[in-house]
């Protein structure tokens, strides 16, 4: 699953980030920016910016990254996208960078492009087979394993 970051400035006067961060707090280590962050609601911040990216077509989605050295005033948050928005994310990416449409990626599943954009419908969730399927077609393997939860 991907684990995006966001930066935000610290409220001294709080022991809570504010409902509203600083106009320049971004998901900060991933790369996509105009994105504030709201303590409440991180993820659908995140899902929502990235269904902006998806629906412009304006390329790759940005992976995420190390979080940055940060300031005295900032603080990191972090929000983990689940496996079917994660999977999606690494699909798209792939479509990008092999320069395939959802037209051309229908045609080769067989199916109507309506389902392929099904496909992509971030915060929806999405059959595994159907993933690996269109994985396949691209020439790709999907790889599963697991990890110990990591203590919070």
């Amino acid at each position: 699953m991907l684990n995006y970051c966001f930066v935000y400035r610290k409220d001294p006067n709080k022991d809570t980030v504010d409902a509203q961060a600083s106009a320049d707090s971004n998901i900060y280590a991933s790369g996509v920016p105009g994105t504030k962050v709201f303590q409440d609601n991180m993820l659908h911040t995140l899902q929502r910016r990235i269904i902006q990216l998806m629906e412009l077509r304006r390329g790759k989605v940005p992976m995420p990254v190390e979080p940055p050295v940060l300031k005295d005033d900032q603080g990191l948050a972090y929000v983990t996208l689940g496996f079917s928005d994660s999977l999606k994310i690494l699909l798209w990416n792939e479509m990008i960078e092999q320069n395939i449409s959802s037209e051309e990626l229908a045609k080769r599943l067989g199916i109507m492009d309506a389902q392929v954009d099904r496909l992509f419908q971030i915060g929806t969730l999405t059959g595994v087979m159907l993933f690996e399927r269109a994985l396949n077609v691209l020439g790709k393997n999907l790889n599963l394993s697991l990890s110990n939860k990591e203590s919070q």
